[in-house]
């Protein structure tokens, strides 16, 4: 099967937007298109704002390519995956998002004059902090004018998405509101040039994009100018949470943390700096040298690897320093000193004060050396726990780490192998390990279904137990008290500088996650943060609306639309917010009618008052047509202006 109209891409077209134009050109309606290239085994409409996501996921590009006649690398340059490619690596932090969040999946935008030049959809559009048409510079929309319908990513209709899902209005004679102002004009020209160049040829070709990772962080951090300290008790923190975050990242090895695309655009952007400009600066070797110097882990005081099974056996090569208070841990009442963890196998190694190194959570001496012979010969962990009185959740603890890690007989690690994956285990078990109560594996079962097998393993995954070795944790009392001062004076900060306040804007702001709010009932603070935002803004909005109504009172109608555009609200956020706004607003208008019909009045009176006037002047007869043809007006209008008859009682 092949198309034999064929059209050209348009510039940022996206791949729906392209197959739709070709698929109405030939006659055959979109979503009959998207079943045949579709993957799936079973078709859903809402999977094709994946075409755009992921194109490698949902849509047969092989096949799609053949039906259009166009090369398979430029279907693909329609899509996101080129960027998805460069940062796959790098989505591992709740509160950086991930991608799929930086975009509108669930609804479309659009210009409605591109649409009446024949687009039908841009890629760039579905992008979260794009909100105008780079090339007529309007605000974009989502709703339609007729109905005020939000409009889906893809209509379900036979009507292409010109036209309205609901209604099937012609978007394209929306009225595409007033220009936006000059600054947000470059703002936004800047950010598609940055989404531009990242789904280009030409970042191929810069001198280090993602290659050297470590090279990257350092490059984020020059570029960062705020670099002020602050000193405590202990030790000097950054004031700036960029710079901690990646610090911390490249003093632990896991720099691919610091470079999610979300955290370089958000810097990009308070750097007042282009991705081109940034991807092809060259940081002065003097600059990475000394951040080397002051990252680079002291080896003296580390043994070597005890686990028989590591690439790094009998070696301190991958060994790095956990840093806890005065650098000691305390197990059972005894003290154990310079902790580090090896990053090739994950686990904790300490000095005893006798000297001796030792692998703190008995991974090797009991796990490997008792516990798994006797579960490879046979014995269910609740039998092993009779022999050899280790606790059960250990058992599995254990278990779970050698499943992970392929260590135990091949014959026994599907039984302690999940039938499913979990992509996101890190944050499911961080929010789990943050709350209070004890009993993880139940809370896991409770919350997410899974069983101690399953929970252990994920536990075993190598980011969950380096994330855990690896982060500061200070004092038993202290953390709490200090992240709640800081996630109050943050709420205070969004609402002083009028700053809409989310949970993603609190958690990226103080490097914290959800679950750490939830577990420590941050969340209603936040809505209690939320809510005064809104009656303050709700404040502002009825006074700048009072203001708009006075100064409008000459003129017709009153609309209200550009209006709100103008200062920063829109219908959609009011009507969720201030439901009885709009009863209000009819209030208003119809006052404003009233007030407006009798200026007219009376200005038509004044008029009338001059040509009584000069027909007396000129002794012609006063009469309600030869007024009304004086002001241009019908004679109903005459009878009807009380303001009118009055003077004619007087002078007739």
């Amino acid at each position: 099967m092949k198309f034999g109209i064929r059209l050209k891409p348009l510039e940022f077209e996206s791949l729906t937007g392209y197959l739709e134009r070709v698929s109405e050109k030939n006659g055959m309606p979109f979503l009959k298109l998207a079943e045949i290239v579709c993957k799936l085994k079973k078709y859903r409409n809402r999977d094709i704002n994946s075409y755009e996501l992921f194109s490698g996921l949902n849509i047969n590009l092989d096949l799609t390519a053949k039906i259009v006649d166009l090369p398979k690398e430029v279907l693909n340059s329609m899509t996101m995956q080129p960027i998805y490619n460069l940062f796959r690596s790098y989505w591992s932090e709740r509160s950086e998002g991930s991608f799929q969040m930086m975009l509108n999946t669930n609804k479309r935008f659009f210009c409605p004059i591109c649409l009446a030049e024949g687009v039908t959809h841009l890629l760039l559009w579905q992008v979260d902090e794009i909100k105008m048409c780079n090339k007529h510079h309007i605000k974009l929309q989502d709703q339609c004018y007729c109905c005020s319908q939000t409009q889906p990513y893809m209509n379900l209709g036979k009507k292409t998405r010109r036209y309205c899902n609901v209604c099937e209005a012609d978007l394209s004679i929306q009225d595409p509101g007033g220009k936006v102002s000059a600054a947000i004009v470059d703002e936004q020209l800047e950010t598609y040039s940055n989404w531009i160049y990242l789904r280009g040829e030409q970042i191929k070709k810069t001198p280090a994009f993602l290659d050297d990772v470590s090279a990257y962080c350092s490059r984020l951090l020059y570029v960062i100018k705020n670099q002020e300290t602050v000193h405590t008790q202990s030790k000097i923190e950054y004031l700036n949470p960029d710079i901690r975050v990646i610090l911390r990242c490249l003093r632990t090895m896991r720099e691919k943390d610091a470079c999610t695309l979300h955290r370089i655009l958000r810097i990009l952007k308070q750097q007042n700096l282009s991705m081109e400009k940034f991807s092809n600066i060259l940081v002065p070797l003097t600059y990475v040298q000394s951040l080397s110097n002051r990252l680079s882990p002291s080896k003296k005081n580390f043994g070597v690897c005890l686990a028989p099974w590591c690439t790094s056996y009998q070696s301190n090569e991958k060994m790095i320093a956990i840093v806890r208070t005065i650098n000691m841990m305390i197990k059972k009442g005894t003290h154990f000193y310079d902790p580090a963890i090896c990053l090739s196998c994950s686990l904790i190694y300490a000095r005893s004060s006798e000297f001796v190194w030792t692998e703190m959570n008995d991974y090797i001496l009991k796990g490997y050396k008792t516990v798994l012979p006797l579960i490879e010969d046979g014995h269910a962990p609740y039998a092993v726990y009779k022999q050899t009185g280790v606790d059960v959740d250990i058992i599995y603890k254990w278990l779970g780490y050698f499943a992970n890690r392929k260590i135990m007989h091949k014959s026994m690690i599907d039984q302690y192998t999940p039938k499913f994956n979990d992509n996101k285990c890190l944050d499911d078990i961080k929010y789990i390990n943050n709350m209070k109560k004890t009993n993880k594996s139940h809370l896991a079962k409770e919350y997410y279904g899974w069983s101690k097998r399953e929970y252990y393993y994920f536990y075993a995954d190598k980011k969950v137990m380096e994330y855990f070795a690896l982060n500061i944790k200070p004092k038993k009392g202290n953390r709490p008290q200090r992240k709640s001062r800081q996630v109050k004076e943050q709420l205070e900060q969004y609402l002083e500088s009028n700053t809409p306040i989310t949970i993603l804007k609190v958690t990226s702001a103080l490097d914290i996650s959800e679950g750490w709010l939830r577990s420590n009932n941050y969340i209603g603070l936040i809505r209690e943060f939320q809510y005064k935002q809104r009656e303050r803004s709700k404040i502002e909005l009825y006074q700048k609306i009072t203001e708009h109504i006075a100064k409008s009172r000459y003129s017709r109608g009153l609309y209200i639309n550009k209006f709100l555009n103008s200062i920063g609200f829109d219908m959609v956020y009011i009507d969720k917010n201030y439901p009885e706004f709009r009863g209000w607003f009819k209030e208003q208008q119809a006052e404003h009618i009233r007030n407006y019909n009798k200026y007219i009045e009376k200005q038509l009176a004044d008029q009338t008052e001059v040509i009584i006037k000069e027909f007396k002047d000129q002794g012609k007869t006063i009469t309600n047509s030869a007024l009304a043809k004086k002001l241009n007006v019908a004679i109903k209008t005459i009878k009807k202006n009380h303001y009118i008859m009055k003077l004619l009682g007087n002078h007739v």
